[in-house]
């Protein structure tokens, strides 16, 4: 059976003990209705909350604003002491690392979203929002019906715990999925040519990677 919406949202019903099931996504029914209230929410939050490759693209960023180096910080500028302001993708729902692993941070410059960072050839690898159910794997499929679950246990029919424990079951599949990009890797990699290097420099040679921290699916969004 492919993957689509009415799959998962008999899968969310079943898990949080609610007795209807849907036969359509679209359909005027209260299983459907409450349903629909949170699958976007969920689908979202799950997507956040790990690596998914079919959800995951790369794109070099447009520069948004420069400041040099010996420019003072002024109301209006991008974050003190980055270089770049690189407007973010159109579709980014989260982003994950730089090419280059450069730290970066996301703000607001006016009413544009912006990554800084002082990268100057920015590449990111970010997660967008996929909402095509059927390029989904299935600890995705899963994933997301059991955090819809949880929101339907928390927010419907007031079985706080066990909605607790779907909100643990999809957290825990989520970090599954993310495994091998987690945050907490204190990898390094080389950060100077090797011809730099053969000239006699003395400085660090290594420096730490950045990764975007993870949105975490344990309890339910303010």
């Amino acid at each position: 059976m492919s993957n689509n919406p009415v799959s998962i949202f008999n899968m969310a019903l079943s898990l949080s003990q609610e007795p209807a099931s849907v036969v359509l996504a679209t359909e005027n029914t209260r299983s459907a209705n409450l349903c629909r209230v949170w699958y976007d929410n969920a689908r979202r939050r799950v997507l956040k909350a790990g690596r998914w490759p079919c959800a995951t693209a790369y794109q070099r960023l447009a520069v948004s604003e420069t400041r040099g180096t010996e420019e003072l910080w002024a109301a209006g500028n991008s974050a003190p002491g980055a270089l770049f302001a690189y407007s973010e993708p159109a579709l980014l729902l989260a982003p994950q690392y730089l090419h280059s692993f450069a730290p970066f941070d996301r703000m607001m410059l006016g009413t544009k979203r912006v990554i800084t960072t002082d990268d100057d050839q920015a590449i990111l690898r970010y997660t967008f929002d996929q909402e095509d159910v059927t390029l989904w794997d299935e600890a995705l499929v899963t994933s997301v019906a059991t955090y819809l679950a949880s929101l339907i246990c928390r927010n419907i029919n007031g079985k706080l715990g066990l909605s607790d424990r779907l909100s643990r079951d999809a957290a825990n599949l989520a970090v599954e999925a993310g495994t091998e990009q987690a945050n907490e890797q204190d990898m390094q990699y080389a950060a100077l040519p090797e011809a730099l290097i053969a000239r006699g420099y003395t400085g660090p040679l290594h420096t730490f990677r950045y990764f975007h921290p993870l949105t975490d699916l344990n309890g339910t969004p303010s």
